[in-house]
This record gives C-alpha cells, sequence and structure tokens, in this order.
C-alpha cells in the first residue's frame, strides 16, 4: 500500500493538483489509520505480553495492510527523493547529508507536498521525521515565505509535533519534542538578534521586510504551542531571557501577556516570573526595565490571587524604578552632552548641522524621561488602584524608618545605601550578607562607556517623597 501512496503523492506534485478521486483518498486513509492502530496495537502487546487471542488476531490483520515499520522508512525515502527531484536544494555543509531548499514561491507543488508531510505526519517515526524536516523544509519556510497557506500547514505541522500527540508523553519522544521547542524560541531569538545587529541603515532596511516575515511566522508558532503548553514554553523563554536575550524575550511576552486566550497566569509557577522581578530590580538599561516593567503591569490583573503573596516585592520594584529613572535620565542627558561636545568640535560639521544635533539630542532626552517616567507612572497606577492602602503603609514605613534632615553628603550617601537595602531585602534571591541580587546577570548598558556617570549626592529618599507626591497627584486627577 505504501507504494499505491507514493504513487499518489508523485503524480499530484507533479500535476500540480491534489483533487484526489475518491479511490485515492481511501488509500491514503486506510494507510494511516491502519498503521496508526497496528502502533496501538504494538504498544499493547509490549505492555501487556499475555493480552488476548483477539488483539493478536487484530494485530495480524492490520499488519497485512500497513506492513509495519519498513514499509514506513522506504515511503520516508521515497518522499525525500521526490523532494531532491522536483524541488532546487543546497547542501548544508553544516551538517552531514542535509539539504535545504534553495528558492521559495507560491509554488503549488510546494504546497501540495508539504500538505501531505502533514497527513502522513503520524505515521513516521517522529524524530526521524522532524529531523528530516526541519532544517530541509520547515525552518527556511517559516523564514522566508510569505504565503499563508504553505505558512498555516507547517506552522499546524510543528504545533501537532509539539502538542497533539498524547501517546509521547513520558517516551523519550518527549525529551525530543522539548528539543525542537527550545529550537523554535532559539531560532526567532537567533534572528532577531541578527537583524537588531546590523549597523547599516541600508541593510536595516534591505532587512525589514525579511524581519517582519519571520517574525510574524516564528512568533505565531511559539504562541500557539504556548497556549497548550504555557509552562514549557515560559521556561524557555526564561534560559533565553537570563542568557542576555531579555529584549527580544520581552517582546514576545508583551504580546503574549495582552492575549485573552493565552493562559499567562501560568507564569508565576515558572521561573520566568522571577527573572522579570530581577531585571527590573538590577538592570540599568531603558528598554529592558521599561520593557519588564510594562509586562509587569500588564500581568497584574492576570494573577490577582498571586498578588498577595509579593505585594512587598511589587511595592519595592516601584521604588526602585523611581529612582533608577531619576540616575538614568541624568546619564543620558550627560551622554547628549558629550555628543553634543564631540559635534561642536568636528570641523567637518557645518554649523547648521550641529545645530540640528543638539536640537536633536536634546529633544530625544526630553522624550526619554517622558517616556520612562510615562512607564512608572501607568505601573503606580495599578499597584495604587488596585492597592491603595497597602501601598500607603509600605511607603510610610519606609519614610518613617529612613526620614533624616541632615543635608551633609556623607550623611545623604549612608542613608541612600540604607534605602537601597531597605528595597532590595524584599526582592527574590537578595542577599544581605553581600547586599546584591545573587545568581542574575546584568544586562551590559549602551551607556556603560558613558564617561561621566552623576554620583547620588542628592537625597533619595526626599526624591522618592515628592515623586509619590505627584503620582497621586496625577492620579486623584485622572481617575476622580
Amino acid at each position: 500500500m505504501a507504494k499505491e501512496v507514493f504513487k499518489i503523492i508523485s503524480n499530484d506534485v507533479k500535476l500540480k493538483s491534489n483533487k484526489n478521486s475518491s479511490s485515492s483518498e481511501r488509500i491514503i486513509n486506510t494507510f494511516v489509520n491502519a498503521h496508526l492502530y497496528e502502533k496501538v496495537v504494538y504498544d499493547v502487546l509490549n505492555n501487556n505480553e499475555s493480552d488476548n487471542q483477539n488483539t493478536n488476531d487484530d494485530f495480524k490483520k492490520i499488519s497485512s495492510i500497513a506492513h509495519a515499520f519498513p514499509t514506513v522508512d522506504r515511503l520516508h525515502n521515497n518522499l525525500i527523493e521526490l523532494f531532491k527531484s522536483t524541488f532546487t536544494t543546497v547542501e548544508n555543509f553544516n551538517k552531514e547529508s542535509i539539504l535545504v531548499i534553495k528558492r521559495l514561491s507560491m509554488d503549488p507543488k510546494l504546497l501540495i507536498f508539504v500538505n501531505y508531510l502533514y497527513r502522513l505526519q503520524d505515521v513516521f517515526e517522529p524524530k526521524k521525521f522532524i529531523n528530516t524536516w526541519w532544517t530541509t523544509l520547515f525552518k527556511p519556510i517559516l523564514l522566508n515565505s510569505r504565503w499563508r497557506d504553505l505558512i498555516k500547514v507547517t506552522q499546524n505541522i510543528l504545533i501537532h509535533f509539539c502538542i497533539g500527540n498524547e501517546i509521547y508523553k513520558n517516551t523519550d519522544i518527549e525529551d525530543i519534542i522539548k528539543e525542537y521547542q527550545c529550537l523554535i524560541i532559539d531560532t526567532f531569538i537567533t534572528e532577531q538578534k541578527n537583524i537588531i545587529g546590523q549597523l547599516s541603515k541600508g541593510k536595516k532596511i534591505e532587512n525589514k521586510l525579511y524581519d517582519t516575515t519571520f517574525s510574524a511566522n516564528l512568533e505565531n508558532l511559539i504562541i500557539q504551542i504556548g497556549i497548550s503548553k504555557p509552562k514549557d514554553i515560559f521556561q524557555d523563554l526564561n534560559e533565553q531571557f537570563i542568557g542576555n536575550n531579555r529584549l527580544e524575550v520581552i517582546s514576545v511576552l508583551s504580546k503574549i501577556a495582552t492575549m485573552e486566550q493565552f493562559p499567562v497566569h501560568f507564569i508565576v509557577e515558572t521561573d520566568l516570573f522571577n527573572s522579570l522581578l530581577s531585571s527590573i530590580a538590577v538592570d540599568e538599561y531603558a528598554p529592558i526595565v521599561c520593557g519588564c516593567l510594562t509586562v509587569l503591569t500588564i500581568l497584574i490583573p492576570r494573577i490577582f490571587n498571586h498578588l498577595p503573596n509579593i505585594l512587598e516585592q511589587l511595592f519595592s520594584l516601584l521604588i526602585r524604578s523611581i529612582l533608577w529613572e531619576r540616575k538614568y535620565v541624568k546619564i543620558i542627558k550627560h551622554y547628549l552632552e558629550e555628543i553634543n561636545l564631540e559635534n561642536q568640535n568636528n570641523k567637518d560639521y557645518s554649523l547648521k548641522e550641529k545645530h540640528q544635533d543638539i536640537a536633536l539630542n536634546n529633544l530625544m532626552a526630553l522624550y526619554s524621561s517622558q517616556t520612562l517616567w510615562n512607564t512608572i507612572l501607568n505601573y503606580f497606577t495599578f499597584l495604587y488602584g488596585m492597592f491603595p492602602c497597602n501601598l500607603l503603609s509600605f511607603t510610610k514605613k519606609l519614610f518613617e524608618d529612613l526620614k533624616v534632615d541632615s543635608d551633609k553628603t556623607e550623611d545623604i550617601i549612608e542613608n541612600n545605601e540604607k534605602l537601597k537595602k531597605y528595597i532590595y531585602k524584599n526582592l527574590p534571591f537578595y542577599s544581605l550578607d553581600n547586599d546584591e541580587i545573587e545568581g542574575f546577570k546584568k544586562y551590559n548598558d549602551v551607556f556603560s562607556s558613558v564617561r561621566y556617570i552623576p554620583n547620588s549626592n542628592t537625597s533619595d529618599i526626599h526624591y522618592l517623597e515628592q515623586a509619590f507626591n505627584v503620582n497621586i497627584y496625577i492620579y486623584l486627577i485622572q481617575y476622580h
């Protein structure tokens, strides 16, 4: 029967038509169903050698149709040969005996071929099937194709492989599935970093179409898998997050968090949630801190039952964010002042160009400070709106414990350090002995090369009081 199945596939691909006759459909369906039933019988026999005679009779009957694994292997090899003879391929020198499709277009033959792979997917040995077609076909389609029908069937194959078969649970196949879930996420992260890392503006524009293509295809695939296996996806994303791929992970999380059908509340049961909190606590780079803070703000209504356990952590992160924003805006201003000074001394610049650059840099400083503050204000609004008494009680205790009237520089510095410890003692992974968040690597800040970092010679506690007064005033104006 495998020969008949292959003949049908081969003819359809060559004729660019998959409008099968009823007899062709019957042959394919019988082959697939027979083999799937044979797998079930094999499992029964393996698990219970003393199974009754009826099961053995069924096994012999169905085996006469499907001819078990040698027949399937032959079909698998025939499909590879059909692929090589029909489509243009190039050799992948990184791996032996692997061909990769060279050119993707809206070719009906390709769609028909992939559709048959989808229909026959459960017949083949999972590891062999996915190892053969991921690099050869599925990955190139996801990275480069914009043909919706082709993308959809490719995504369906991978979704079915990752989540569609319960019989793989607690088997070695489950490890292969987890490996490919990680590979899908890793592919997305790697391609995003490659695009972001392009220094040439022309190259960025050239790659924009590619960027939107693979982003849409892979993001959608990750989300679809995550809807059924949220904890697995969150754990995989956490591995990328702590591996300094935070911007890319935040990009995915910001979309996941806003999707009603995604069970995002499971994030609190994974390491990714504490990683988000730690990032807000220790990172300095604005896109990272603001991105994590925005995701946390979106999550708050979705994880309401978990909030009473972490209220003090959330309040501490609010305080840390306010003080971080103050320092970061100063760094931005000094950074742009350095650039303005260099431009003024650049003889190749005309006076008009110098004025334009200075005006643009000043505008960027203003925009950056306003954007950062709005992110923190949104976070404050959610916390104060949901837990006003708790937040006021927390800040009242903080101000009572640390408030001092001395204006001496050494006293201000000492009190700023006390405030820092007061904040961090509520956060996960904080060690009082080492005075740091342990086991969490800081994200490298793009402003690390700034020659001047302002010292904190002004009172953080006084600034914090002012910031809270401003926030509460804005809240009352907007919502009352």
